[in-house]
């Protein structure tokens, strides 16, 4: 039942009382009304908090991740490596977590092992992780997220703005990095190591 059917009624009972008809209308009948609408009672909405306090409050165990393609130049042509990369939200900080030509399930188990490390682990102070719904992103590496105390939150299909720290990094790595330079083979260690610096410098920046 939306609201206005709750302002409707409201008015009919209104009238039903001038004509001297007893009626009444519990609390109860309200709340009823209201869940049906999908809304809490006053005071419950007055204590909700906005989404900028609720990112503020959980800012730094806030992490995101995506895969963004690399072409580089072989010996018979042109070969694309997928490169998978995470990036703390709060300090805008990439780590490239890793670069193949086919990623599948197994590597990203391997992969997420190497980042959920309690010693050095990039994600070891995570609570939560933004991810597309890439069908890498399996079940298991699901349950071993879980297992290191990290939710994993799946954006909607075809929504790439509700992953946008992760997207305006891909566009900074690109644009400031791999537009620059030609790339030889997975081995070159220009793409990890200009990637970070240039990520890192334009985001502070752009926050000064």
């Amino acid at each position: 039942m939306r609201p206005a059917k709750l302002v409707s009624v409201i008015v009919q009972l209104q009238i039903s009382s001038f004509r001297s008809f007893p009626a009444a209308l519990g609390r109860t009948t309200v709340a009823n009304i209201l869940a049906d609408s999908g809304l809490e009672p006053a005071p419950e909405r007055i204590k909700k908090k906005t989404w900028a306090a609720l990112l503020k409050n959980h800012w730094s165990t806030l992490y995101a991740c995506d895969f963004f393609s690399v072409k580089t130049l072989g010996s018979f042509g042109t070969v694309r490596h997928m490169v998978f990369f995470v990036i703390e939200l709060k300090t805008r900080i990439v780590h490239i977590a890793g670069i193949r030509v086919d990623p599948n399930e197994a590597w990203m188990i391997q992969i997420i092992r190497n980042l959920c490390d309690p010693t050095d682990g990039f994600l070891r102070g995570a609570r939560f992780l933004v991810h597309d719904r890439d069908p890498l992103f399996t079940k298991q590496w699901k349950l071993l997220l879980a297992s290191s105390g990290i939710s994993s939150v799946a954006i909607p299909a075809q929504s790439p703005n509700c992953n946008p720290h992760a997207e305006r990094s891909i566009k900074s790595i690109r644009h400031e990095c791999l537009y620059h330079f030609i790339i030889f083979g997975e081995a070159h260690p220009l793409p990890a190591n200009i990637s970070e610096t240039e990520v890192e410098e334009e985001n502070k920046l752009e926050r000064r």
